[in-house]
């Protein structure tokens, strides 16, 4: 079975008259689309997991959620294959959030690259597609070195790479206006992993009313951006109870924000408060 790769978010990332988000296929049409596999089994993700898995990944996913609180690179390479393990580098919706981490885990120990990617080298798909997609998206000079050296073997070698996406450029977070999920899930992951506050500020652009004056966009496509709205709030709020630095970063932002944004962020510091589950935002997408 063969599929178009799209593999993109913010260099090929764009939008219809509705709003909607569409990827624009690279130039090369095709690969072989990996399975999805986990206990030897092709399954949906959710449903594959026992619920012993499922406690392990959520236990996994909250180590990744604290990382800049307590950096620990000695644990890294096996956290990240127990990340594949568990199915969340198994498809798009899964494969670019664990992309951020991965790139953010880069940037923040460019020493441990190239340990790293050898632990992905000659990994399943679509695991070792979705890594090295974290490779390509951290952007710094060890990890072009190990994307270069790869693509450079003979055809034949196991370790090769040949994704046409490594030929792109690969973009930035910081650069696009946020349109879904994903994006939002990057931009917690990321900084989750380096503590820098700028993708907190990224995620308050979120917070901000869709354009009025801009033609391209339709009502329908101003709804669906208006509904990214919760769902900032609602990620956020989960933030600002698992990371005091996050709320603290929130309630400072209050003063600094004009409205409807400042606003918004109370809302968010009041959705913190408590301890019962902060329920999901609406879907962006119909």
């Amino acid at each position: 079975m063969r599929t178009t790769i799209a593999l993109t978010l913010l260099a090929l990332v764009a939008s219809n008259a509705a709003g909607q988000v569409l990827v624009q296929p690279p130039a090369q049409p095709s690969v072989p689309k990996p399975e999805i596999v986990i206990n030897g089994q092709p399954k949906d993700v959710k449903s594959a997991l026992t619920p012993e898995q499922q406690k392990e990944l959520a236990d996994l996913k909250a180590w990744f959620l604290n990382y800049h609180t307590a950096p620990d690179a000695a644990k890294v390479g096996k956290a990240l294959q127990d990340l594949a393990r568990l199915g969340e580098m198994n498809n798009g919706s899964r494969g670019w959030p664990s992309a951020a981490i991965i790139a953010a885990l880069l940037r923040t120990h460019p020493d441990q690259t190239a340990e790293w990617c050898t632990l992905f080298e000659v990994a399943a798909e679509p695991s070792r597609y979705w890594f090295f997609t974290g490779v390509w998206f951290a952007d710094t000079e060890p990890a072009k070195k190990v994307l270069a050296d790869l693509a450079a073997l003979p055809d034949g070698n196991a370790r090769k790479l040949s994704y046409p996406y490594l030929k792109q450029p690969a973009g930035s977070l910081l650069t696009r206006r946020i349109r879904g999920p994903q994006q939002i899930e990057m931009l917690v992951n990321t900084y989750a992993i380096t503590g820098n506050t700028e993708y907190l500020a990224k995620l308050l652009e979120g917070l901000g009313d869709p354009p009025t004056d801009d033609p391209k966009i339709t009502e329908k496509g101003r709804a669906r951006l208006q509904r990214i709205i919760p769902a900032v709030q609602v990620e956020l709020a989960r933030g600002c109870r698992r990371d005091p630095s996050i709320k603290d970063f929130c309630a400072a932002q209050v003063a600094q924000q004009q409205p409807p944004i400042a606003g918004r962020i109370e809302e968010i510091l009041k959705m913190a408060e408590g301890t019962e589950p902060i329920p999901d935002a609406p879907p962006i997408a119909e």
